[in-house]
């Protein structure tokens, strides 16, 4: 599958989209600089106990939904930067081992495929043990930003150790100005604040006043991006993954993050997002597009075990819309 600087995944329930999300997190290449796990007081998450965050099911532990059937192998491989890059995840006893990251020039392999079936379990390996703790840390942050409602919390926690940090750079009046842009109110700060039975609140602040507003007033989707415009400013992350990017989000809130994402794809960032809504991937796409940025929509199935594709323009889907068609509901005959 190849990804484009704006790849919009559409699908189904269980047509692969997270997956696809979730193995760019895991593979993309380490750079110290920037963010890619939530850092909590006295706890640093890796990439994989993000994901596991979100999958935890119950009382549930462990990284065999990692694997395939929770018992076996996962290859992961893109190509980034001129380079092929991979991971293995391989089920031993009752760990999980994660082999990697790989990394190989372009040649002498002719394709992803090529370097995927020669990809061998060398180098540092990362335990993860069916407790659900990470047995030995031995990655680098990587150059991405993960974003999922799910895991608010977790970049919540994250924003109040890192206020200090995030102030000092200026972060807050910046967000508070683009909060402002889609309610009727205008907002010059963000603040961490008391609160009752002695925590804290994030708030907007009213300008010319010293009124508050929690961004948990505000509704869930004005919350994920206000979390999301924060981290990505503090990460310098280069890669934006965001799942369910819909989720919660009113279609005033939902055009503002399309144009958002399309000035970071202008300036030079790639945006990876998953969707079920047809509209919003029209929008992410059109945006990307209307910015003079190459964007595409890619149709997602997973049929036994195999997950399948389809690469389509905006032009294609709103064909298909005119005969009516819709691609979500018609993949049997796409792809």
């Amino acid at each position: 599958m190849k990804l484009f600087p704006m790849t919009v995944l559409l699908g189904a329930n269980n047509s692969g989209k997270t997956t696809v999300i979730e193995a760019l997190h895991l593979i993309y290449p380490p750079s110290p600089a920037c963010l890619s796990t939530y850092r909590v007081p006295n706890l640093t998450l890796s990439v994989a106990e993000v994901i596991h965050a979100y999958h935890r099911t119950l009382d549930s532990k462990g990284y065999r939904f990692l694997v395939h059937n929770y018992d076996g192998e996962a290859m992961l491989a893109c190509r980034m930067d001129d380079k092929f890059k991979g991971l293995i995840l391989r089920a031993e006893g009752s760990f999980v081992r994660a082999y990697g990251p790989l990394e190989a020039a372009l040649k002498p392999y002719h394709n992803i495929m090529a370097f995927i079936s020669d990809m061998k379990a060398v180098g540092t390996s990362i335990d993860l043990d069916d407790s659900g703790r990470v047995g030995l840390r031995t990655r680098k942050p990587s150059g991405c930003l993960f974003v999922k409602p799910h895991i608010a919390d977790l970049a919540l926690a994250y924003v109040r150790e890192k206020w200090g940090l995030i102030r000092g750079r200026g972060l807050t009046g910046k967000v508070a100005s683009e909060l402002s842009k889609l309610v009727n109110e205008e907002y010059d700060d963000l603040t961490l604040e008391p609160h009752i039975g002695g925590g804290l609140s994030l708030n907007a602040i009213l300008k010319g006043s010293k009124i508050g507003i929690r961004l948990g007033d505000m509704g869930d989707g004005m919350r994920m991006l206000a979390l999301a415009m924060l981290l990505w400013e503090l990460s310098g992350a280069k890669l934006l993954l965001w799942d369910d990017v819909e989720a919660f989000m009113n279609p005033s809130t939902l055009i503002y993050v399309s144009q958002w994402m399309a000035r970071l794809v202008e300036q030079g960032a790639q945006v990876v997002v998953a969707t079920h809504s047809r509209e919003a991937a029209k929008l992410l796409a059109g945006a990307a597009e209307e910015a003079g940025q190459e964007a595409r929509i890619v149709l997602l199935a997973l049929r036994n075990g195999l997950l399948e594709h389809k690469v389509l323009s905006l032009s294609d889907v709103e064909d298909l819309e005119r005969a009516g068609v819709d691609v979500r509901m018609a993949e049997g005959l796409i792809l």
